[in-house]
């Protein structure tokens, strides 16, 4: 079984149980970090396990032999322009912003944008946890990182 996140890449992950969350940071080591974090949650897959480099505005859903699985791109807010943001919700991405500085006329642009979350930025993942759990297909689990 084939999967593609983009067209002409294909992974050969067989049928997915979960979501695909893609990371980007402009911050290599931060972009990995959060990777990591969040592999430790059930039911997330991070395609390229994070050290791949990920163009927001150029990503796809993940595709399985069962059809589209629920993608998520997770980006801090001054990495990922507003009009990214809305490209990559236009292409069928569910686009989560992690706000270093949560600020209201910020938080107002992306979600006009189309991001399904706008979240503080944290080392604890717990809300963002939570967030990706509601995308998780009944049955496979949910995210519960303490």
């Amino acid at each position: 079984m084939t999967i593609a996140a983009e067209p002409r890449v294909a992974h050969s992950w067989g049928v997915i149980r979960g979501v695909a969350v893609h990371v980007y940071a402009r911050d290599a080591r931060l972009q990995r970090a959060l990777a990591i974090r969040l592999t430790r949650l059930p039911g997330v897959l991070i395609p390229g396990n994070g050290d791949e480099p990920v163009r927001p505005d150029a990503l796809r859903p993940v595709l399985d032999t069962d059809g589209p699985v629920p993608t998520v791109l997770v980006a801090p807010a001054p990495d990922l322009p507003v009009r990214s943001c809305r490209q990559a919700t236009i292409n069928g991405l569910r686009v989560i912003v992690l706000a270093p500085v949560p600020r209201e006329r910020e938080q107002l642009a992306y979600e006009d944008a189309g991001a399904y979350a706008y979240i503080p930025m944290s080392v604890d993942i717990r809300e963002l946890a939570k967030r990706i759990s509601a995308l998780l297909p009944p049955g496979d689990g949910a995210c519960n990182e303490s």
